[in-house]
């Protein structure tokens, strides 16, 4: 019987989204570390689920420890696990803090993350986008559509979280979300000692990184990766239907093979009752001979 892993973050991101995380993410992969990207629970929402419910204040952590120590994951970058930086930097007294600032400014952060909400956004299910996907999802596989409702649930109240909602905007939503954010920032800065901070921009490079984290600089240049901008608002509507149509297709390839298992079974039952039947009338016949 194999020994349960147990859970130990050594780094906890607490930048916002579109602040260089990706770029971090791979950095750190880069330097040993394993970590846990918003990206990589858009691939498994069985981590992201718990994870939203969690970090949004409604859930237990208990789950998400033995998931994140199956996976070997011990460093969590980007949303929603920033909103849960401090609780995380509680129950792991040892792990690093690094805040991630966007390279420009407050006002650029804005532009890039209301970029990042109206693509993400126009991924999710929409009668509109993915009529196809809709009526698969609908008919063949519910809980395909309601897979896909609770990610749009999960992004809108992260969006939310920063004082942006985006799915309600008036003219006071850009100085409400870019005060937010700087609140957030001037937050985790107060919060977090001052030996296990990194206050960081992903344009330094390897050197306060490496330094920080106490890691030999890499020969080869710091990475720069923005799927964002390498997958647009078409590209990630086109996946979305893509992964409705294929749980309607998985659930349909399961339907037909119980129908067609069910008529082979009746088939054969039809078959065997038949030369009963057949069998019953020869031995009636040859009676009244």
């Amino acid at each position: 019987m194999g020994v349960a892993r147990e859970l130990d973050i050594k780094v906890v991101g607490a930048g916002a989204a579109r602040t260089g995380t990706q770029s971090l993410a791979i950095a750190l992969w880069k330097l040993g570390y394993s970590p846990l990207h918003a990206a990589t629970l858009d691939q498994n929402f069985a981590i992201k689920r718990p994870w939203c419910e969690w970090a949004l204040g409604n859930g237990s952590f208990e789950p998400l420890r033995e998931m994140m120590a199956d996976g070997g994951y011990n460093a969590v970058l980007d949303q929603p696990m920033v909103f849960a930086f401090e609780a995380l930097m509680h129950q792991f007294p040892e792990s690093k803090v690094i805040l991630t600032l966007h390279h420009h400014s407050s006002e650029k952060w804005y532009d890039s993350y209301h970029d990042a909400w109206r693509n993400g956004m126009a991924a999710d299910i929409d009668m509109n986008a993915s009529i196809p996907g809709y009526l698969a999802a609908r008919f063949l596989r519910p809980e395909a559509l309601a897979w896909h409702r609770a990610v749009h649930e999960c992004h809108s109240r992260q969006y939310a979280k920063f004082g942006c909602d985006f799915e309600h905007q008036v003219p006071e939503t850009r100085q409400m979300c870019v005060t937010a954010y700087e609140q957030h920032v001037s937050r985790v800065m107060s919060i977090v000692p001052s030996d296990r901070l990194l206050v960081y921009k992903v344009t330094e490079g390897w050197g306060p990184l490496c330094r920080f984290l106490n890691k030999s600089v890499p020969e080869e240049p710091f990475p720069r990766f923005d799927g964002f901008k390498n997958c647009n608002a078409e590209c990630r509507r086109d996946g979305a239907r893509k992964e409705i149509v294929a749980f309607a297709c998985e659930e349909w390839g399961i339907f037909l093979k119980r129908v067609f298992s069910a008529v082979a079974l009746l088939g054969t039952s039809a078959y065997f009752a038949q030369r009963l039947c057949f069998r019953n009338r020869q031995q009636s016949k040859r009676k009244d001979d």
